[in-house]
């Protein structure tokens, strides 16, 4: 192995567990997490990047500051924070989402996206329960919590790999393959352009995990077949 390169990661991690002993130390009193510590991870999380991907990353923090992340990030008081930002270079897209949940609660008590506040009452609500299932289910405490806990600080997208074709009462398996490929087509070429940062904030347990991720060589993608008709 290069000894630079080992003496980066070596320094890399080093950096890391100082910042986390930081967050123990400058939370055991209040026990929630400050933005602002928070924050220093994803500065040393920067410093590793090449300079290709370090100015887009960049451009993930500085769109951040405009929709006041940090103020929600400390005035709501919760058991975990979970946070998705992302910029699609080819549209110039920028997308900030805030999950804010307590211990017990499968549901979110706070949800943002983009800055608005979403209604609870209406944006988990569905009528149909398969659909639901296969979609806001993941944004969820238990899946959100397994999906986060196991990120690396720097890392190829994790992104949604499920396809869903709905189809009517009568089967057309050839235009649901079609559709499928479409489908596809469309999700490769969006994440082909998007880079994305990915946050965890156990408050309960000190812990904090960040993410930085570049596209992928090679996306896999699950397609399930969906009949509303039968969804009751």
């Amino acid at each position: 192995m290069d000894v630079q390169r080992l003496l980066g990661e070596i320094s890399f991690k080093l950096k890391t567990f100082l910042l986390l002993l930081l967050i123990s130390c400058l939370n055991c009193a209040t026990g929630q997490v400050k933005y602002n510590v928070v924050d220093s991870i994803y500065q040393a999380n920067l410093d590793q990047l090449n300079k290709i991907e370090q100015p887009i990353f960049k451009k993930i923090l500085t769109k951040r500051k405009h929709a006041h992340l940090q103020k929600r990030v400390d005035t709501n008081k919760c058991d975990y924070t979970f946070i998705y930002e992302s910029y699609d270079l080819t549209k110039k897209a920028f997308m900030l989402s805030e999950y804010y949940f307590n211990q017990n609660d499968s549901l979110p008590v706070a949800v943002f996206h983009n800055k608005i506040k979403m209604d609870l009452a209406t944006y988990y609500y569905d009528d149909y329960e398969d659909y639901f299932s296969l979609t806001r289910y993941y944004e969820t405490l238990k899946p959100m919590y397994y999906k986060y806990n196991r990120l690396l600080p720097y890392q190829t997208l994790s992104y949604d790999s499920l396809i869903i074709v709905q189809a009517g009462c009568v089967v057309w398996e050839e235009y649901e393959k079609e559709s499928a490929e479409k489908m596809i087509k469309v999700k490769e070429a969006k994440l082909n352009g998007t880079y994305q940062i990915l946050t965890m904030i156990d408050h309960r347990n000190k812990k904090v995990i960040v993410s930085f991720q570049i596209p992928a060589n090679k996306y896999n993608f699950k397609v399930r077949r969906y009949n509303p008709v039968w969804d009751f």
